[in-house]
């Protein structure tokens, strides 16, 4: 038996989809999950995927050499100068560094056609580098398949 929608479920359910997204309520996480490859000592990228654990994003954490790490950030498609110190891959999107939940929701609803989003080095306000959850002083930057950028959210 197929369940019907009525015409204001069509036009509500969407927007309260995108909503709670954008809110951390119900999110894209629920449903995602997230590998993260990281080297086993570095305590801001532990403090990283407790960001998006408490998101609500299962997270599945892998501890690997460096070289396998940079070989891994490569074989993706990232240039040098855009690496961090971890890498996740999520819904088949890569997340680099210390991007904050909001902007992968903010991905995973929109759904560009990238590669997925950096934000290159270590930023010193960003997710798992500070407590809390007031992020400043740095851009998420999505990465064409080109290798190309454009400012994806900016945390100023």
């Amino acid at each position: 038996m197929r369940n019907k929608m009525t015409s204001r479920s069509r036009i509500a359910l969407p927007a309260m989809l995108g909503a709670s997204l954008l809110m951390g309520g119900m999110t894209a996480a629920a449903a995602a999950e997230m590998t993260v490859y990281k080297t086993e000592y570095c305590g801001c990228c532990d403090g990283w995927v407790d960001h998006a654990r408490e998101a609500g994003y299962t997270v599945i954490a892998k501890d690997v050499e460096q070289v396998d790490l940079i070989r891994l950030k490569q074989d993706a498609g990232l240039a040098a100068e855009l690496a961090s110190c971890h890498t996740t891959f999520v819904d088949g999107y890569l997340i680099e560094g210390h991007v904050p939940v909001d902007a992968i929701a903010k991905l995973l609803q929109e759904q560009p056609d990238v590669i997925g989003l950096t934000a290159p080095g270590m930023p010193q306000r960003s997710p798992g580098m500070i407590e809390g959850d007031t992020f400043s002083g740095f851009d998420v930057l999505a990465v064409g398949r080109n290798g190309s950028t454009t400012v994806f959210v900016s945390y100023q």
